[in-house]
């Protein structure tokens, strides 16, 4: 399970005017998000090249929201200083939103973050009860 998959992504942020296309890295440490942000206008970069790298405990929770018109990859996560760099969250969410053809792989991008989610999470217990044991 220690597949790195990566997924195209682009955050719209309608009221900061930015676009930032770039791709989304999951490895079992977390998601590292690499984009470039733009005047949603203009076309004119805005942030150069950015890096951020979110850590597997670090996220709260993934999913998938699908409407007819797009798919979004739905990060929420704990803290708001992993993701104050990324245009566009609300309310500790970032939206990355994917082309109808790369569906499928968002749909086994989320799957497997879950699975890391869940890994972390039974780990975390296991390790609580060897403590008190």
């Amino acid at each position: 399970m220690d597949e790195e998959i990566i997924l195209p992504f682009t955050i719209y942020s309608g009221h900061e005017f930015v676009m930032a296309e770039g791709l989304a890295k999951l490895r079992p440490g977390g998601v590292l998000l690499e984009f470039e942000a733009r005047d949603s206008f203009l076309g004119i970069v805005r942030m150069g090249l950015r890096k951020i790298d979110i850590p597997l405990d670090a996220i709260a929770s993934v999913e998938v929201r699908q409407s007819w018109w797009q798919t979004a990859v739905v990060l929420r996560v704990k803290t708001l200083e992993v993701i104050k760099e990324i245009p566009g969250y609300r309310h500790g969410e970032i939206a990355l939103r994917v082309r109808r053809k790369d569906r499928r792989e968002a749909e086994r991008f989320a799957a497997m973050l879950e699975g890391y989610l869940t890994e972390a999470a039974l780990e975390r217990i296991e390790g609580e009860s060897e403590a008190k044991g």
